[in-house]
C-alpha cells in the first residue's frame, strides 16, 4: 500500500488513515449537530446509535483499498485506472486477515454509494451494512477532496451530491 500512490504525494495507506482520520471528524461533527449537510444529520438521528465506534472500523477505513495495485492499468492518454479495485481489496485483504470477514463484507461493498443507483440504492439500504457504508463514503469523498480540486470543485459538488441523493434513498426503503 506504501508502493501505489493514490495521488501524487500520497500512498493508499495514507489514503486509508486520512479516510479513517475524516470518518472520526464526520462522526463529531454530527454526533454534536454541526454538519450543514440536512439529510446526513438525519440520517445520523436514525443510525449514529446503530454504528460501531470509529475504533472498530478503522481497519477497514485503513485497508479499504489494500489491494488497488492489483487491477492498477494505465490507458493510452496515461491516466491510471483501477477497474474493480473493492473486490481486488476484499480479495487481498481476506489473504492477510482470513479471519475477519466483517471488514472483508465492508471493503468488498465499499464503493456501493459512489456508484448505485435507482433501485440499488433502495435495496442497499436494506443492508445491516448499509449505515456503515454511507458514512465512511462521506469520510472518503472529504478524504479525497483535493484530489478533486477542493470541496468547491465541480467534481467535489457532483459526490456529494450523489451522497445526498442516496440518503434519501434510506427513507424510500
Amino acid at each position: 500500500m506504501r508502493a501505489c500512490e493514490q495521488t501524487k504525494g500520497l500512498n493508499m495507506l495514507e489514503h486509508g488513515q486520512s479516510v479513517h482520520a475524516h470518518y472520526k471528524l464526520l462522526d463529531e461533527r454530527l454526533e454534536s449537530g454541526q454538519h450543514d449537510c440536512e439529510i446526513l444529520q438525519q440520517l445520523w438521528a436514525k443510525f449514529g446509535h446503530t454504528l460501531p465506534p470509529p475504533s472498530v472500523l478503522e481497519r477497514y477505513h485503513v485497508y479499504h483499498d489494500c489491494g488497488k495495485h492489483l487491477c492498477l492499468h494505465t490507458d493510452c492518454d496515461g491516466r491510471r485506472h483501477f477497474d474493480d479495485h473493492a473486490s481486488w481489496s476484499a480479495k487481498q485483504y481476506a489473504h492477510i486477515f482470513p479471519e475477519d470477514g466483517f471488514t472483508k463484507h465492508l471493503i468488498l461493498h465499499d464503493m456501493d454509494f459512489h456508484v448505485l443507483r435507482g433501485d440499488d440504492l433502495r435495496n442497499l439500504w436494506k443492508s445491516p451494512f448499509a449505515p456503515i457504508l454511507y458514512f465512511t463514503a462521506w469520510a472518503e469523498i472529504y478524504a479525497n477532496a483535493e484530489m478533486f480540486g477542493g470541496q468547491g470543485s465541480e467534481s467535489f459538488k457532483i459526490k456529494k451530491a450523489r451522497l445526498i441523493q442516496a440518503g434519501k434513498k434510506a427513507k424510500e426503503k
